[in-house]
């Protein structure tokens, strides 16, 4: 997030990330082949997409890639210098290609990791990028000062407009719309959570992290206003809407729709008081004419080129010094140097070709398959917050998508991560089928223990282990107590029940879905919770 803002390559920030990235992806790759049934779809898509990289890198005789477009410039070079070409790879620039490969690191290694951590720590990594976001927040609002003249000179940043640690105001505005969405489905879930337990009357650290993901909120819209990023204040607009949808999304625990209130008067106070400072940059701004930054004149020249590269593209991470080939003279005395075709998926046919787009087609594919079963799915199914905080990852995967066919947010390590992130949640969403909160312990007799008939049927139950009791050797594993399940009267034995941990919960449960019922034995337990309760004395 903070490293991770430029979009060419080069800069120190994205290479420090993308070795960070590499001992992450090796190792949560080799998780996930573990699973290879449970993510076969992954696993696949991620080896065609590996396989169209060596494509383009592996050279190839003189004979074959002489019939590629574009051979005949390359040939023509060569024969300047006086130089036999021999074996050429697909790519018109290798160096470029290997280049876009390290960029997929950091996404690859965040989306890869998601699909092993837990719902718990899903949901902490969101604050996470919610802390980080507050920094780039602070970042922004320190170029709002300078820029308005509490500054000295030396202070004073590069830029007109507040971009945090970006080098593009429009992905500064996308960071912010990202944030607001997850701030908004940690407002309301905490808030609700706050109502259920009671505490709204008698506690005021229960409003801690409501207060706090409401002020993000606002920040994060001011600043997008400030902005003046056109497409970003647009799909502001779009995930106000979305945040708005997801409070109204309704809640297994049947509480009042406070928060929904709390959204939409917020946020109309806050356009209410920005508006007043920002009014004029904002016509300004829209007033523009939209030809004037040269969008469309680049898919004019690259649009053509597309096709003229068919069916196999230039290579990934080619697209400058081909378009410079082709590019207008009119359009090189705009004065903008063209790094992005601002349209990534003309960019990636350009690049990458027929192969590229049908390996993009299938990820749309996976990805409206997850976003479905998120929408989809009754109320019913999700334990409490859970269906907020998948939904906000659903709407951030296909803002980010619409974002993209007018810019190039992506290219960012930090908004790819941010996507990674998402899309790793829809893989397996956030209390989609999970496991209930913690539970109070319970006391119960023996002889209850042993019982293994009361409550199996369910399969929402929940295991139990007994916590410092001697266990003989004949000892079955204990009932699967359903939550609110009345148990027995007498409390004789006083052996004491406590939940089975939480990560060990969602590893079993995991293990269950992907190898079925009868992976831990005959009675169906799973081999992580039969560890757990079996032999509760390693705890």
């Amino acid at each position: 997030m903070v490293l991770g803002g430029g979009t060419r390559a080069g800069y120190f920030g994205d290479a420090v990330v993308q070795l960070i990235a590499i001992p992450t992806l090796l190792g949560a790759v080799a998780l996930t082949l573990r699973d290879r049934e449970a993510h076969g779809w992954i696993l696949g898509w991620a080896a065609a997409l590996l396989l169209l990289f060596v494509l383009h890198l592996v050279p190839l005789p003189q004979t074959i890639w002489m019939r590629l477009p574009l051979s005949g410039v390359t040939a023509s070079v060569y024969e300047q210098i006086g130089k036999s070409p021999g074996w050429r790879p697909l790519s018109v620039s290798p160096h470029d290609t290997w280049i876009a490969l390290l960029s997929f690191l950091p996404p690859a290694a965040v989306f890869f990791a998601v699909l092993h951590l837990s719902d718990n720590q899903k949901t902490q990594l969101l604050k996470i990028v919610l802390g980080l976001v507050v920094i780039s927040c602070a970042t922004g609002l320190w170029q709002v000062a300078a820029l308005s003249g509490y500054a000295t000179q030396a202070e004073k940043p590069l830029s007109s407009d507040p971009t945090g640690f970006f080098r593009n105001r429009n992905h500064f505005a996308a960071l912010l719309y990202c944030a607001l969405l997850i701030a908004a489905a940690v407002m309301i879930d905490r808030w609700r959570e706050a109502i259920a337990r009671g505490k709204l009357a008698r506690s005021a650290s229960a409003f801690a992290v409501p207060a706090m993901s409401l002020i993000l909120i606002v920040m994060s819209l001011a600043l997008i206003v400030l902005s003046r990023s056109r497409a970003g204040m647009v799909i502001a607009i779009a995930a106000l809407i979305g945040a708005v949808l997801i409070a109204k999304l309704p809640d297994p625990r049947k509480l009042r729709q406070g928060a929904l209130r709390w959204v939409i008067l917020v946020s109309a106070l806050m356009f209410i008081a920005v508006s007043q400072y920002a009014f004029t940059r904002i016509l300004l701004r829209f007033g523009e004419d939209p030809l004037q930054d040269g969008r469309a004149t680049i898919v004019e020249t690259a649009w053509p080129v597309a096709w003229s590269l068919m069916p196999f593209g230039s290579g990934f991470g080619t697209f400058v010094p081909v378009y410079k080939a082709f590019e207008q003279p009119s359009a090189a005395l705009m004065g903008v140097y063209v790094n992005r075709a601002h349209n990534e998926f003309l960019e990636l046919w350009m690049e990458a070709g027929i192969p590229g787009l049908v390996v993009l087609g299938f990820a749309v594919l996976w990805l409206v398959r997850r976003i479905s079963d998120v929408v989809v799915s009754s109320a019913e199914q999700w334990q409490p917050g859970g269906r907020q905080l998948s939904v906000a990852a659903a709407m951030l995967v296909v803002l980010l998508l619409a974002h993209s066919a007018v810019d190039y947010p992506l290219r960012t390590a930090s908004l790819a991560c941010i996507f990674a992130l998402s899309c790793g949640i829809l893989a397996r969403p956030i209390g989609l089928g999970s496991v209930a909160s913690e539970l109070p312990a319970l006391e119960v007799s023996k002889a209850e223990v042993g019982s293994q008939d009361a409550g199996a049927e369910d399969a929402k139950f929940r295991p139990f282990q007994i916590a410092g009791a001697v266990v003989p050797d004949n000892w079955a594993p204990p009932t699967i107590i359903k939550p609110g399940q009345p148990l027995a009267k007498e409390k004789a034995a006083g052996q004491t029940l406590v939940p089975v941990d939480k990560a060990d919960w969602h590893r079993g449960e995991q293990q269950s879905r992907q190898t079925g019922p009868d992976v831990g034995g005959s009675d169906g337990w799973p081999d992580v919770w039969r560890k757990r309760t079996t032999n509760p004395s390693e705890d």
